[in-house]
């Protein structure tokens, strides 16, 4: 911070006000909380000197809360609600929802961090839904669909039937010719088995993805509590394993989910490691290969190939995802 600015009577009156509109927030009702973030991105968005003096960067951000005694994640909660709703009786829900449901269903992860932005080359993004555009023929396609077992819109596809019909018709339009790897919940592990069987996929590995980390169900007292996703690998040539004898042999494979405080900074709600996408794509590729992710979310696959200079397709119907997708990889 500018030792100069800290001393301008804006920027203290900023600080203080913001202080006082956080003090006025907790503690009290919960849609005093919500109302309390509102107004505290309203003030921070509407601060003349703060724009002109920020520029957009994000130690500006980071600065301002460290003075007001709050975090990172506190001022960009703060400031996305205030963007997405400028007047408050546009917050959906009204005077009852809470905090917790507007960050989460109505706003999204991607909105309450600072977006890093990855300069990116040989990335095209195809806007529009899996079954309806033209998928190009790749040597890899690595991706991670929706999982329908959870009430969030885009990775609820319906009833069970209705899942695996759409399941079978987006993995029967793909075209590739090296590798196949496809997440997917265990719920529907034995479907999936039967799909590529029907398909006559050469299923070569079962992958076991453990993530202990934001695992739910502590309260859980009849069952084991989940911490694995299944990957399942399908294969036409060799993979390309290294000589010596290491863990990228194993198909049980260890990853943390990424998390607002990582470096792999959770962007989307079903985000996956970037580590264990490079890991993949890394034993999986040649220099010069395609890939393609039909399901990009994030743009994850897309950041990864770029780093291994691969060329990558990636396929998003979802305009909050397609924004995303542009601003992280600069496209």
């Amino acid at each position: 911070m500018n030792k100069l600015i800290l001393q301008e009577d804006w920027y203290q009156q900023l600080v203080e006000e913001c202080k006082s509109i956080i003090t006025e927030a907790v503690f009290t009702s919960r849609w005093a909380l919500v109302e309390g973030y509102w107004q505290l991105g309203k003030r921070i968005r509407e601060d003349n000197n703060f724009t002109k003096f920020a520029k957009g960067n994000k130690s500006s951000v980071t600065d301002l809360a460290q003075n007001i005694g709050k975090s990172d994640r506190t001022l960009y909660r703060a400031i996305s609600i205030y963007e997405n709703y400028k007047e408050l009786d546009l917050i959906p829900e009204g005077k009852n929802i809470s905090l917790n449901k507007l960050l989460t269903k109505y706003i999204g992860e991607h909105n309450l961090v600072e977006i890093p932005r990855v300069p990116t080359k040989d990335i095209i993004l195809i806007e529009g839904d899996v079954l309806k555009v033209e998928l190009p023929e790749v040597d890899v396609v690595l991706t991670d669909p929706p999982y329908n077992t959870t009430e969030i819109e885009w990775d609820k596809i319906g009833t069970r039937q209705e899942y695996l019909d759409f399941t079978q018709k987006w993995i029967s339009s793909l075209k590739w010719k090296k590798h196949f790897f496809v997440f997917c919940s265990p719920k529907y592990m034995a479907d999936y088995e039967m799909i590529l069987r029907e398909l006559e996929y050469p299923i070569k590995s079962r992958i076991i993805w453990v993530h202990k980390n934001m695992s739910m169900g502590k309260n859980a007292k009849d069952k084991f509590i989940n911490c694995y996703d299944i990957i399942f690998h399908c294969g036409l040539t060799n993979l390309e394993l290294p000589q010596e004898w290491t863990e990228e042999r194993f198909d049980v494979k260890e990853f943390a989910n990424p998390q607002t405080n990582f470096t792999d900074i959770k962007l989307h709600q079903t985000q996956k490691p970037k580590e264990l996408l490079k890991e993949l794509l890394r034993l999986s590729t040649k220099q010069g290969d395609t890939v393609l992710d039909c399901f990009a979310g994030s743009g994850s696959t897309g950041v990864v190939a770029n780093e291994l200079g691969l060329k990558c397709y990636l396929v998003e119907k979802e305009p909050k995802f397609i924004k995303l997708i542009k601003k992280h990889l600069c496209l």
